[in-house]
């Protein structure tokens, strides 16, 4: 799993790698080949014990390195450090210090408390460059229109030399709450999930299975339930239509109850989660969700690099940046039953009897992700550090 450094690569620590279907363990394990291939030893930090069970298998090479956790202080709060400002687990401060003293470079999901990046910047040793990873769409959307950052979220922006943010909309919040370099880049797609141009050319003689595609983590806040009820009311119009969902989570057993409910027992599927998905969306016309909770899914731009249409609600903000409605995707007006309902409709609706439209919006669509092809994150990545170098005389 690890190599041992050569000790002339510069030393790069991901803090909290999620160990989970997120696609914020897609983006970590994806950011950490990125940096191997820039020249940086990598090391995964994360708080409890070594993993047993991955998801997305880290890169070769990349190191571990544990944080003690706890779920309540021992020996009194001031020598643990809070993790998130959700949730009661702390650390260990000297675990920390030791995960990151050698560190060039350290990134942080903006989700972890900001006292971290305070401890970091006190590590005995610690010299190197703080950036906060910002793409949790849900933080950023909830209690007021305009996300409202808490207090931990502003701290980071003080703290950190620089700010990544997934899409121009997470990044313009983040200046207007004093964030003094912010830099965007989409996250990196599986490269399997690209569909060649002659592929798409290919497909107007045998076009794709009727069947939609709904990837996601089993939870309430990515609205499977409404997407099944939007799918109950196309059904009658399109009977031959199935709808594929992948994924896990603690929605699994009332998302199969209400498939049952609803009489969508022939038509609809529960898929096990798949850390292959990017290989099946070439299978498939339509990729749809109903959350309104997204930043820059990584299932949305692996659809468009596919040549999926995506069907997605334009209150997410995220995907309402990058589908341009009618062109290389469709937006549902909002997230609820009806405007999804609506969105499905219009895209099964094409795909049955327009098909020149819908072999312009695959094309569309597939030069729409280019942006997130691993090639082009790596290079935006690569620019960016130099610029950090560059602006703080070390490079």
């Amino acid at each position: 799993m690890s190599r041992p450094s050569t000790g002339s690569e510069p030393i790069a620590v991901l803090l909290d790698p999620a160990k989970t279907t997120s696609g914020r363990s897609r983006f970590f394990c994806d950011l950490a080949s990125i940096l191997q291939g820039l020249g940086y030893q990598v090391a995964f930090g994360y708080p409890g014990d070594t993993v047993t069970r991955r998801h997305y298998p880290y890169p070769a090479g990349v190191l571990e390195r544990t944080l003690q956790r706890r779920s309540t202080p021992r020996n009194g709060a001031e020598r643990w450090l809070r993790w998130t400002p959700t949730k009661p687990h702390v650390i260990e401060p000297e675990s920390l210090a030791s995960a990151v003293h050698d560190a060039g470079l350290v990134i942080v999901p903006a989700t972890v408390d900001a006292e971290i990046g305070e401890a970091i910047r006190l590590a005995p040793g610690f010299t190197g460059r703080i950036v906060v990873s910002d793409h949790t769409g849900a933080r950023l959307t909830a209690g007021t229109p305009e996300g409202r950052p808490s207090d931990s979220y502003r701290s980071w922006l003080q703290l950190a030399d620089g700010v990544h943010a997934v899409n121009e909309g997470l990044a313009a919040i983040a200046r207007r709450h004093g964030a003094r370099h912010t830099f965007t880049i989409p996250p990196s797609v599986d490269e399997r999930a690209f569909a060649a141009r002659w592929q798409l050319v290919l497909e107007r003689l045998k076009p794709r299975q009727r069947a939609i595609l709904a990837p996601g983590a089993l939870l309430p806040a990515k609205g499977f339930a409404t997407l099944l009820h939007a799918f109950a009311g196309v059904t009658a119009r399109h009977p031959s239509w199935r709808l594929d969902v992948f994924g896990e989570g603690p929605e699994r057993s009332a998302l199969a109850t209400l498939i049952r409910d609803l009489g969508l027992a022939d038509s609809v599927t529960l898929h096990d989660f798949d850390a292959e998905l990017a290989a099946r969306y070439r299978h498939y016309p339509i990729v749809a969700s109903a959350t309104a909770f997204e930043a820059a899914p990584l299932v949305l731009y692996e659809a468009m690099a596919a040549g999926c249409v995506s069907v997605f609600p334009a209150t997410a903000g995220g995907p309402a940046t990058i589908i341009r409605d009618g062109q290389n995707g469709l937006l549902a007006r909002t997230d609820q039953e009806a405007d999804v309902r609506e969105a499905l409709s219009r895209a099964i609706d094409r795909f049955e009897s327009t098909p020149g439209w819908w072999w312009r919006a695959q094309v569309r669509a597939s030069h729409s992700a280019q942006v997130a092809r691993p090639r082009s994150v790596a290079a935006a990545w690569r620019a960016q550090l130099q610029r950090m170098r560059t602006r703080d005389g070390a490079g």
